[in-house]
């Protein structure tokens, strides 16, 4: 009995991705912070995560972080509007969500406050050894991953200890962080490219550069002071 061998298809980055986005208003005196988010799922993306923000459903078999909705971990978080916009059951299964939730910076005098946005950048990523590796390393599929946040604040600050851009492009991928202040605004990038099937041992230092990078995001905190 001669059995065909058909093979799976593969899908790619570009069906594979992410889209974080969010407007959050800052009110200086207070410290209330007021976000729109927005978000696209699709591809493995959607498969993976869509369950738990359309029926509060986790998916089982996958990595716990895929389970995680934006306000996950975010503290002193109030969700004040949730809709699922858009849902398809053809492939790549594109799912659209939106969401507006409040939260509050930290005053640390009558000046100075910080905001944690660590928790609100959740890209997935593992603890890799790099010094003691014998099997090549497969990531979950190859992705499209970016957070994008528009901070506003309702009168002129000026940013403590500014943070640091990252820029890394190896075989594994391409990561960035990035930030642009202008005026009252403070634009936030994070943006994971990958199109890699799968990295040799030999290389998975590059693996864990661009894990250690997502890390250092994973722990950003903004600490600005009022100048009125």
């Amino acid at each position: 009995l001669n059995r065909m061998l058909v093979p799976s298809l593969e899908s790619s980055m570009d069906q594979n991705k992410r889209a974080t986005n969010a407007l959050a208003s800052i009110e200086v005196k207070t410290g209330i912070v007021k976000v729109q988010g927005r978000v696209l799922l699709s591809g493995q993306f959607s498969t993976a995560s869509r369950s738990n923000y359309i029926c509060k459903e986790i998916t089982t078999g996958v990595d716990k972080q895929y389970n995680q909705i934006v306000t996950d971990s975010i503290a002193n978080c109030t969700l004040a509007y949730f809709k699922v916009v858009e849902t398809n059951a053809l492939f790549p299964f594109e799912t659209k969500i939106e969401l507006d939730f409040e939260t509050r910076a930290k005053g640390l005098d009558d000046q100075i406050q910080t905001l944690d946005l660590g928790h609100w950048i959740k890209h997935i990523r593992y603890q890799i050894d790099s010094t003691h590796r014998d099997f090549d390393f497969y990531p979950d599929f190859k992705q499209s991953d970016n957070y994008s946040f528009m901070l506003e604040f309702d009168h002129e600050i000026e940013l403590i200890d500014r943070p640091t851009h990252i820029v890394i492009q190896n075989d594994f991928g391409n990561y960035l962080l990035q930030f642009t202040f202008q005026g009252n605004r403070l634009r936030i990038v994070s943006q994971f490219k990958s199109n890699a099937h799968m990295m040799p041992s030999e290389e998975i230092h590059q693996v864990a550069e661009i894990y250690n990078a997502m890390e250092c995001a994973g722990q950003l905190t903004l600490t600005y002071r009022s100048l009125n």
